[in-house]
């Protein structure tokens, strides 16, 4: 996305569904994000539905509304493999939900 801030700090705050949502500003762009969509399968895409996330939740902030238009460019991750919630390997973190709820992940 153009740069949405003059800050050269990343924004954090939680998305309209309590996801957490950030802006990190590069250079003359602002990176905008995340979905964190789950999917079935690792091969996948992002979707209308992605952009349109990104889009509503970062609006709520903005005077001067983004559009699809203003998308620089995309990044799509494969799912993470899911491991039990009881587990505490090394290289675990809890990535998805909050608090108590949340399931663990691996990898960085």
């Amino acid at each position: 996305m153009p740069q949405v801030t003059d800050s050269d700090r990343i924004l954090t705050f939680f998305a309209a569904d309590d996801r957490p949502f950030f802006v990190c500003p590069m250079e003359d762009c602002s990176c905008i994000g995340t979905t964190d969509t789950r999917v079935s399968m690792p091969e996948t895409r992002v979707t209308d539905e992605d952009h349109d996330f990104v889009l509503n939740n970062i609006n709520r902030y903005l005077k001067n509304q983004l559009t699809r238009e203003d998308i620089i460019s995309d990044r799509c991750s494969p799912p993470q493999k899911q491991i039990p919630s009881n587990n505490n390997a090394p290289g675990c973190r809890r990535a998805r939900g909050r608090g108590k709820n949340a399931e663990p992940t691996c990898g960085s």
